[in-house]
């Protein structure tokens, strides 16, 4: 008995072709967006969750860093309370020059305690985890990294040249190839993957101390005992940071414990959860979109087979079997769509890897549990559809069925004309919010950014971090500013998008009690210069390089007012001071600049000079307008000939941006994705729909032109039966939109504004592409002669 229902279920399908292929067409659209973004969903949420003991895993973080606390709080936690803490792990990120063969490629690197493979349960693919990390000329790589340097070869036990911010270099062994396991909140806490763990002990090596109060940016995690709460550490940590913390930031450092198992969702005030929650709606929404177009060619094909019904009743058929047969039409459409939307993953996942920026696991990592889902949606999916035809068609009397007449109550029109404004609503919302989110990601990349940001690189420096390093890397920046493709170039550790200095508290006179946070930023004297921030007063340190104070500082305008100067020129070498009875002179104020989120106002900002503590990171590089191929050649080019051990791993400020907003990003090309694909979906939809009743009112058209008709008010007759609807939907959509997106744009200080044409022109869009359909499908019906039109049954 099953195999004829699908017998006659696949004869039913093959019959009418053309609605079976919108309708399968249509439906694999949306199942292979939804299993493609729950992909993307269920590899993010995996994130940390491989980790050993991830309930009892958490991230020691502090107010000045998100990321970090003081390098020996972790270490003292351990040693003071045992009962609390049961283990701990630290490490300090840095850039790493390192050498194979003679070839220079710049690694990220961590220096790094011993405790990563018993604390987090990481494996190596060769080596010892007993013995790795505890010897200090051993260093562990990644196994992309090794791959990277070696090929196929075996790395371990090769030695690797690795020079620190003195410019000295060192030997070291390889005691180990790190397995790869995925992306991680220990080896990809801020961002890039960690190629190279170095040894604690090696912290000597580059002047970087790890077990010492001063060192406030220390990334540090705890495990903790058993069922002991966070909440148990408070006290602790704040005696630990009374007792031994720099004085100077004793009353105001905070620091707290992030849980490990929800630190990649949550971090960033959220931002991969609120992504997370979005693409999910976004792929409901589509899929949504999908099954109602499924439904609905689904009820009209059904509809036209009343005579089909009819007769087999009369020939003896029963109720329940052909409630069944329709269901099983229904599920053998959905089926095959399936089989469709899988076939077509490992192909579309590519395209979505490159819109999300991210990997889409492959169908075979996939868990048991995701295709169980998949398989019951798609079940609920073919019932839904099948279960208009099978209640309500299969219980129609016998002789109204044979007759092949339906009452207009009982068609499912009503059902239909509600499904379409649905689909309408949901195509609107998709192009409008897309429209919107496209905006504000172009807010960020536009002018209004406080510099320029166009023919601005920026390039890592080889560091020697010394008053001669310092005068050697000065001397590279003249060599490099004489060439003629050059406009300027700055020395500065910290850059738009990297500005990784910290805060520090700032005083109007030695005597405040108020004191104001503020952004630090190293850098020299031709950094404002260099990305074109306006000087609104004074001079960026000195006016010549040649008799350049070291105590002159330079303050951004909000700094200016909240100092209370009203008139930047007020605040010009004036002391301000700090809470460690240290003070200096304000050579000059700036123009507000975004140096880092636009989710928050720019605040109060300092810029110290570099020559005061001899610490840097970065040539900004400023070209002149032109070729920019030709003037990278140019560039390269004199840099190996001045800087030949140094690898040139340029980026620009565009680039730096689209990381900055990554998250914005990957939300702006699904939402892209996703309106292409909705609108498919509904003009697929649009063309079965009028398809149909093109069919059904082939003798109406014929008699029509025969009292008269023009092909003009044929083609409005069908126009008026879809437009209707479509402003129903408007009246649903614009509302809708509005209050999701302004919601949204919540998330930022600066945004964009909800204009009228921002809501108008999407319905003019959609509306002018179904007013065309229609009329492409109607236009050949309606020049057909009227005497075959009344011919036809």
């Amino acid at each position: 008995m099953f195999k004829n229902y699908i017998k006659i279920a696949w004869r039913n399908l093959r019959k009418n072709k053309f609605n079976t292929a919108i309708n399968i067409l249509g439906l694999a659209c949306g199942l292979s967006f939804a299993l493609l973004i729950g992909a993307f969903v269920w590899q993010e949420l995996r994130v940390n969750q491989d980790i050993k003991h991830i309930d009892q895993q958490y991230l020691l973080k502090s107010n000045l860093n998100e990321y970090s606390a003081i390098g020996m709080l972790p270490r003292a936690l351990k040693e003071n309370y045992p009962h609390l803490v049961k283990n701990y792990f630290r490490f300090d990120g840095i850039t790493a020059i390192i050498a194979y063969d003679g070839q220079p490629v710049q690694s990220n690197a961590i220096v790094a305690d011993s405790s990563l493979f018993e604390m987090f349960g990481f494996k190596l693919l060769s080596g010892d985890v007993n013995t790795a990390l505890k010897t200090p000329d051993q260093v562990i790589l990644s196994a992309p990294f090794a791959k990277r340097l070696f090929g196929n070869e075996e790395a371990l036990g090769k030695q690797l040249t690795v020079r620190n911010f003195n410019n000295q270099e060192q030997l070291f062994t390889i005691g180990g190839v790190l397995e790869h396991k995925g992306e991680n909140a220990v080896l990809n806490l801020t961002g890039p993957a960690t190629d190279l763990i170095l040894p604690i002990q090696s912290t000597s090596f580059f002047g970087r101390p790890i077990d010492d109060w001063q060192s406030l940016y220390i990334a540090s995690y705890l495990e903790l005992q058993p069922n002991v709460s966070p909440i148990s550490l408070a006290k602790p940590i704040r005696d630990l940071i009374q007792a031994h913390a720099p004085k100077a930031i004793v009353k105001d450092y905070k620091a707290s414990l992030a849980p490990l198992k929800t630190y990649h969702l949550e971090k960033g005030d959220g931002s991969i959860k609120h992504l997370l929650y979005t693409v999910s709606i976004v792929a409901f929404a589509i899929l949504l979109l999908a099954v109602i177009n499924f439904v609905n060619i689904s009820i009209n094909t059904s509809a036209g087979r009343l005579k089909e019904i009819g007769i087999r009743k009369v020939v003896g058929g029963t109720r329940k079997q052909l409630q069944t047969q329709f269901i099983a039409e229904a599920q053998l459409a959905v089926i095959i769509s399936m089989l469709l939307s899988v076939c077509l993953y490992p192909f579309l996942s590519k395209v979505i890897s490159n819109v999300l920026g991210k990997s889409i696991p492959s169908l075979f990592n996939l868990p048991g549990s995701f295709w169980i889902f998949a398989i019951l949606s798609c079940l609920i999916i073919g019932l839904f559809a099948g279960a208009y035809p099978a209640l309500r068609l299969s219980s129609l009397p016998t002789v109204q069925s044979a007759r092949g007449k339906l009452a207009q109550s009982k068609d499912g029109s009503f059902l239909l004309r509600g499904l379409i404004s649905v689909q309408f609503a949901i195509a609107l919302i998709a192009l409008t919010s897309s429209a919107i989110i496209a905006q504000q990601v172009s807010l960020f990349f536009s002018k209004n950014l406080g510099y320029d940001k166009e023919y601005l690189l920026t390039v890592q420096v080889p560091r020697d971090w010394t008053a001669e390093g310092l005068r050697h890397t000065e001397v590279l920046r003249q060599e490099l500013a004489k060439l003629p493709e050059v406009e300027n170039i700055s020395i500065s550790y910290d850059i738009p998008g990297a500005m990784s200095s910290g805060n520090t508290n700032v005083l109007k006179n030695a005597t405040g009690t108020d004191p104001i946070s503020t952004g630090l930023v190293f850098s020299d004297r031709h950094f404002a210069e260099t990305y074109k921030i306006p000087l609104l007063a004074g001079n960026f340190y000195s006016p010549n390089e040649a008799s350049e104070p070291t105590d002159r500082v330079v303050i951004n305008e909000a700094l200016s007012k909240a100092l209370g100067y009203s008139n930047p020129a007020d605040a010009v070498n004036q002391a301000i001071y700090f809470t460690d009875a240290s003070s200096a002179i304000i050579a000059g104020v700036t123009k507000n600049f975004y140096g880092n989120s636009m989710h928050f106002p720019i605040g109060p900002m300092l810029w110290f000079n570099i020559k005061n503590s001899n610490v840097y990171r970065y040539f900004s590089i400023r070209l002149k307008p032109g070729n920019v191929g030709v003037s990278l050649n140019h560039l390269i080019a004199a840099w190996k000939q001045i800087l030949p051990t140094a690898p040139f791993d340029y980026t620009f400020m565009d680039a730096k941006l689209a990381q900055q907003y990554k998250t914005e990003m990957q939300l702006k090309h699904a939402g892209t994705v996703a309106t292409i694909l909705a609108m498919i979906i509904v003009l697929l939809g649009i063309v079965g729909l009028i398809s149909h009743n093109l069919q059904k009112r082939v003798k109406e058209i014929g008699i029509r032109k025969v009292l008269g008709a023009s092909v003009r008010q044929i083609i409005y007759l069908f126009i008026h039966d879809v437009y209707p609807l479509f402003l129903l939907a408007a009246c649903i959509a614009v509302p809708t939109s509005y209050w999701i997106m302004k919601k949204w744009l919540t998330n930022y200080y600066v945004r964009t504004a909800l204009e009228a044409s921002t809501f108008i022109m999407p319905m003019l869009v959609l509306g002018g592409i179904t007013l065309f359909i229609i009329a492409l499908q109607t236009i050949k019906t309606a020049l057909n002669k009227p005497v075959n039109a009344l011919r036809s049954e």
